[in-house]
């Protein structure tokens, strides 16, 4: 995964993309999605955010 900024004040968390990609690659979504169930969202657009 590469990331390329032209103006380092475009993206305040950027930051967060190796993090994100390494959690993605060590399985964190699918352990989430197993743990974590909602089964009655409290309104329509829970999952969406």
């Amino acid at each position: 995964m590469a990331a390329r900024f032209d103006d380092e004040n475009l993206v305040s968390c950027s930051g967060l993309v190796p993090v994100m990609a390494l959690a993605e690659q060590a399985g964190l979504s699918d352990l989430v999605s197993d743990a974590v169930k909602i089964t009655d969202p409290p309104i329509a657009s829970t999952g969406v955010n």
